[in-house]
């Protein structure tokens, strides 16, 4: 018989390193916002319309706001902007506040 005496990975260590870069990828995808889209494009979340008065009547709410980290969303990051079918298409726009023509002399958007 072969006398075989060479160090090798176990297949339980090379399945738990797989494991691990798979989880790594998964983490950095959560974390870039990569996940919103993705998980939308195979329809793990559906996207959500919101009409331009609901939309108008959450500015109107963030600005009057006691708490300054909700009037920060009336200038929109990208997390804080509306999806509205303006014009009818099927397709959602993305808006902000002041897209949608609103004014907060409380909030300084620059």
């Amino acid at each position: 018989m072969l006398n075989k005496k060479g160090q090798g990975l176990q297949v339980s260590t090379v399945i738990i390193i797989i494991l691990a870069l798979l989880v790594l990828v998964i983490l950095a995808v959560i974390v870039t916002g990569g996940f919103a889209e993705f998980a939308e494009k195979i329809g793990f979340i559906k996207k959500t319309s919101i009409s331009l008065d609901d939309a108008k009547l959450d500015c109107q709410s963030w600005c009057n706001s006691p708490n300054s980290d909700i009037r920060k969303k009336f200038c929109g990051s990208r997390t804080d902007k509306f999806k509205i079918d303006s014009d009818g298409d099927g397709k959602d726009e993305l808006y902000s506040c002041e897209d949608l023509g609103l004014a907060c002399p409380a909030v300084d958007c620059s």
